[in-house]
Protein backbone atom coordinates (compact mmCIF):
# COMPACT_ATOMS: atom_id res chain seq x y z
CA UNK A 1 0.00 0.00 0.00
CA UNK A 2 1.43 3.44 -0.91
CA UNK A 3 2.09 5.80 1.93
CA UNK A 4 2.69 9.37 2.81
CA UNK A 5 5.76 10.29 4.79
CA UNK A 6 4.55 12.92 7.25
CA UNK A 7 7.77 12.65 9.26
CA UNK A 8 9.59 14.44 6.44
CA UNK A 9 7.10 17.30 5.99
CA UNK A 10 8.56 20.71 6.77
CA UNK A 11 12.16 19.64 6.19
CA UNK A 12 14.46 21.87 4.19
CA UNK A 13 16.17 20.83 0.99
CA UNK A 14 19.10 18.66 2.09
CA UNK A 15 22.73 19.52 1.32
CA UNK A 16 22.89 16.84 -1.38
CA UNK A 17 24.47 16.94 -4.80
CA UNK A 18 22.82 15.85 -8.02
CA UNK A 19 24.35 15.76 -11.49
CA UNK A 20 23.54 16.35 -15.13
CA UNK A 21 25.49 16.05 -18.33
CA UNK A 22 26.33 19.32 -20.10
CA UNK A 23 28.24 19.01 -23.38
CA UNK A 24 29.40 15.54 -22.36
CA UNK A 25 30.75 16.69 -19.00
CA UNK A 26 29.33 15.91 -15.59
CA UNK A 27 28.03 19.06 -13.94
CA UNK A 28 27.30 18.88 -10.22
CA UNK A 29 24.26 20.82 -9.05
CA UNK A 30 23.15 21.18 -5.47
CA UNK A 31 19.67 19.94 -4.65
CA UNK A 32 18.91 23.44 -3.35
CA UNK A 33 19.79 25.01 -6.70
CA UNK A 34 17.87 22.36 -8.63
CA UNK A 35 14.72 22.64 -6.52
CA UNK A 36 14.85 26.38 -5.87
CA UNK A 37 12.55 28.35 -3.62
CA UNK A 38 9.37 28.25 -5.68
CA UNK A 39 6.82 25.48 -5.90
CA UNK A 40 8.63 22.44 -7.30
CA UNK A 41 7.47 18.91 -8.11
CA UNK A 42 10.15 16.26 -7.60
CA UNK A 43 9.65 12.68 -8.67
CA UNK A 44 12.20 10.06 -7.68
CA UNK A 45 12.72 7.21 -10.10
CA UNK A 46 14.55 3.98 -9.16
CA UNK A 47 16.42 3.77 -12.45
CA UNK A 48 16.62 4.80 -16.08
CA UNK A 49 15.47 2.24 -18.63
CA UNK A 50 13.64 0.19 -15.99
CA UNK A 51 10.19 -1.04 -17.07
CA UNK A 52 7.82 1.01 -14.87
CA UNK A 53 9.97 4.14 -15.17
CA UNK A 54 10.31 3.87 -18.97
CA UNK A 55 6.86 2.65 -19.93
CA UNK A 56 4.70 4.53 -17.46
CA UNK A 57 6.19 6.98 -14.98
CA UNK A 58 8.58 9.13 -17.01
CA UNK A 59 6.28 9.28 -20.07
CA UNK A 60 3.42 10.41 -17.81
CA UNK A 61 5.64 13.10 -16.29
CA UNK A 62 6.54 14.38 -19.75
CA UNK A 63 2.93 14.22 -20.98
CA UNK A 64 1.65 16.09 -17.90
CA UNK A 65 4.46 18.66 -17.56
CA UNK A 66 2.32 21.46 -19.01
CA UNK A 67 -0.61 20.69 -16.70
CA UNK A 68 1.73 20.59 -13.70
CA UNK A 69 3.10 24.01 -14.60
CA UNK A 70 -0.45 25.31 -15.00
CA UNK A 71 -1.15 23.91 -11.50
CA UNK A 72 1.57 26.22 -10.18
CA UNK A 73 4.75 24.17 -10.29
CA UNK A 74 7.60 26.37 -11.49
CA UNK A 75 9.89 23.38 -11.84
CA UNK A 76 9.20 19.74 -12.66
CA UNK A 77 12.12 17.44 -11.85
CA UNK A 78 12.75 13.74 -12.26
CA UNK A 79 15.58 12.63 -9.99
CA UNK A 80 16.90 9.31 -11.27
CA UNK A 81 18.99 6.82 -9.31
CA UNK A 82 21.29 6.23 -12.29
CA UNK A 83 24.61 7.74 -13.28
CA UNK A 84 24.50 11.04 -15.22
CA UNK A 85 25.52 9.40 -18.51
CA UNK A 86 22.67 6.89 -18.45
CA UNK A 87 20.24 9.50 -17.11
CA UNK A 88 21.11 11.85 -19.97
CA UNK A 89 20.74 9.16 -22.66
CA UNK A 90 17.41 8.09 -21.20
CA UNK A 91 16.12 11.67 -20.86
CA UNK A 92 16.99 12.40 -24.51
CA UNK A 93 15.10 9.27 -25.53
CA UNK A 94 12.02 9.79 -23.35
CA UNK A 95 11.80 13.61 -23.42
CA UNK A 96 13.44 14.99 -26.57
CA UNK A 97 11.62 18.32 -26.14
CA UNK A 98 13.02 18.71 -22.59
CA UNK A 99 9.68 19.36 -20.91
CA UNK A 100 11.00 17.92 -17.64
CA UNK A 101 14.41 18.33 -16.00
CA UNK A 102 16.10 14.97 -15.46
CA UNK A 103 18.87 14.87 -12.86
CA UNK A 104 21.07 12.04 -11.68
CA UNK A 105 21.13 10.92 -8.07
CA UNK A 106 23.65 8.24 -8.95
CA UNK A 107 25.36 8.53 -5.57
CA UNK A 108 21.94 8.46 -3.84
CA UNK A 109 22.81 11.55 -1.78
CA UNK A 110 19.33 13.02 -2.16
CA UNK A 111 17.55 9.69 -1.58
CA UNK A 112 19.64 8.95 1.51
CA UNK A 113 19.03 12.42 2.93
CA UNK A 114 15.32 11.57 3.05
CA UNK A 115 15.85 7.90 4.01
CA UNK A 116 14.59 6.82 0.60
CA UNK A 117 17.46 4.58 -0.52
CA UNK A 118 16.52 0.95 -1.00
CA UNK A 119 17.50 -2.18 -2.87
CA UNK A 120 15.65 -4.75 -4.92
CA UNK A 121 17.85 -7.87 -4.94
CA UNK A 122 15.11 -9.88 -6.66
CA UNK A 123 15.59 -7.53 -9.63
CA UNK A 124 19.40 -7.55 -9.22
CA UNK A 125 19.35 -3.90 -8.15
CA UNK A 126 21.78 -3.44 -5.30
CA UNK A 127 21.06 0.22 -4.48
CA UNK A 128 18.45 2.59 -5.85
CA UNK A 129 15.91 5.07 -4.61
CA UNK A 130 12.33 4.43 -3.68
CA UNK A 131 9.73 5.64 -6.17
CA UNK A 132 8.55 8.92 -4.61
CA UNK A 133 6.76 12.16 -5.31
CA UNK A 134 7.65 15.28 -3.35
CA UNK A 135 6.37 18.82 -3.44
CA UNK A 136 8.62 21.60 -2.22
CA UNK A 137 7.44 25.14 -1.63
CA UNK A 138 9.71 27.92 -0.42
CA UNK A 139 12.55 25.43 0.03
CA UNK A 140 10.51 23.24 2.39
CA UNK A 141 8.98 19.82 1.79
CA UNK A 142 5.18 20.13 1.92
CA UNK A 143 4.16 16.69 0.57
CA UNK A 144 5.87 13.32 0.24
CA UNK A 145 4.36 10.14 -1.16
CA UNK A 146 6.31 6.91 -1.46
CA UNK A 147 5.28 3.70 -3.20
CA UNK A 148 5.44 0.53 -1.12
CA UNK A 149 7.61 -1.10 -3.81
CA UNK A 150 9.77 0.29 -6.61
CA UNK A 151 7.58 -1.62 -9.06
CA UNK A 152 4.37 0.05 -7.81
CA UNK A 153 2.99 3.10 -9.56
CA UNK A 154 -0.05 4.34 -7.69
CA UNK A 155 0.43 7.40 -5.49
CA UNK A 156 3.28 8.88 -7.53
CA UNK A 157 1.29 8.92 -10.77
CA UNK A 158 1.23 12.55 -12.03
CA UNK A 159 -2.36 12.08 -13.23
CA UNK A 160 -3.41 11.57 -9.60
CA UNK A 161 -1.45 14.66 -8.57
CA UNK A 162 -3.06 16.84 -11.23
CA UNK A 163 -6.51 15.74 -10.04
CA UNK A 164 -5.66 16.24 -6.33
CA UNK A 165 -4.16 19.70 -6.84
CA UNK A 166 -6.80 21.02 -9.24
Amino acid sequence: MPNRRPDRIGRSIPPANLARLIDGQVEVISAADAIGLGRTLVVGLPGAFTPVCSRQHAPAMVANAGQMREAGFGRVLCIVASDPFVTDAWARDIDPEEKVTFLSDGNLEFARAFDLATSAPELFIDQCSERYLMIFDGGRLVSCKVESSITDYICTNPNVLVLEDS
